[in-house]
């Protein structure tokens, strides 16, 4: 074997783990919502990503050019993959080209995000507190998604997310005050519950409902009763676990014949766990159109 021959099996190998750890990436990333993966499946999906990092984290910087090329796909799975070795490896310059390649491609930032919470914290000190004082919202809104995804309480700097003029900073700051249980800013999550925003709307009910205020579960009801989407998957998990359940129970049986509301009723049966429901689930089963969904429940 050759000196070229044997570059372009190791070449090979480091584009297998780059492409491996970012489909990987996707499919854990579904799975973490979905009802039939157990906590096992889960770590079983973590230790092969692990794996394939680690085979990055070995190249070096001969890493990079393949996650570059990953870049171009502006795909979530693809920017975990950067992130994390850019972060790993230290290099500024690569995790700037990152943000600045997926900039305008808001549903990246999941990838971004998961990256700083799969990244140890020595990885990221240096970073998280300039961005925090960043004049880029962007940063500010990825400084407090690594201090809440890493359960570190970044302190006066979430009260001023709260009160940032940028609506996905304090969106972000909103829901972090949920995520880390920050019980003495509850005043300012409450205020924002009459925000002109709805994204800041949401989260202030998410927040406000995860700190035990019944102002915010009211608020919450408004996002899985409406016909927007944006939320209701999120607002019916939560309100409805956070609910009396004889409450939930009547709420479901009350909006079961609204029209258009079948697939949230669906759902929201199966959070419930009532057991009388599960005739009804298994004759929609028997419906191409609710079979899988009234499955899961």
């Amino acid at each position: 074997m050759n000196k070229n021959s044997k570059r372009l099996i190791i070449e090979h190998i480091l584009s297998q783990h780059a492409e491996e750890s970012s489909f990987l990436w996707m499919l854990r990333d579904g799975a973490v919502s979905e009802p039939h993966y157990q906590l096992m499946d889960l770590e079983e999906l973590e230790t092969r990503i692990d794996a394939h990092l680690d085979g990055l984290r070995v190249a070096g910087d001969a890493a990079w050019r393949f996650c570059e090329a990953g870049l171009q796909h502006k795909e979530a799975g693809e920017v975990f993959t950067a992130v994390y070795t850019a972060l790993d490896n230290s290099k500024l310059d690569w995790l700037d080209q990152v943000l600045n390649t997926v900039a305008d491609t808001p549903e990246c930032t999941r990838g971004i995000v998961s990256a700083l919470g799969w990244s140890s914290k020595e990885k990221l000190q240096g970073y998280v507190v300039n961005w925090l004082k960043s004049r880029e919202s962007m940063l500010r809104m990825l400084g407090l998604a690594a201090c809440a995804i890493q359960r570190v309480d970044c302190g006066g700097y979430l009260k001023l997310g709260l009160e940032d003029a940028d609506i996905i900073v304090r969106a972000r700051a909103l829901r972090s005050v949920g995520e880390i249980r920050r019980q003495d800013m509850l005043p300012a999550v409450v205020e924002q519950l009459a925000s002109d925003d709805t994204d800041c709307q949401f989260w202030a009910a998410w927040a406000a409902t995860m700190l035990g205020e019944a102002k915010g579960l009211r608020k919450l009801q408004e996002f899985y009763e409406s016909s927007n989407q944006k939320f209701q998957q999120y607002a019916l998990a939560l309100g409805l676990r956070a609910m009396d359940k004889t409450a939930a129970v009547n709420w479901i049986r009350e909006h079961t014949m609204r029209p258009g509301f079948a697939r949230p009723i669906i759902e929201a049966t199966g959070i419930v766990g009532d057991p009388v429901t599960i005739p009804w689930l298994i004759s929609l089963m028997q419906k191409p159109e609710y079979s899988r969904l009234a499955g899961e429940s």
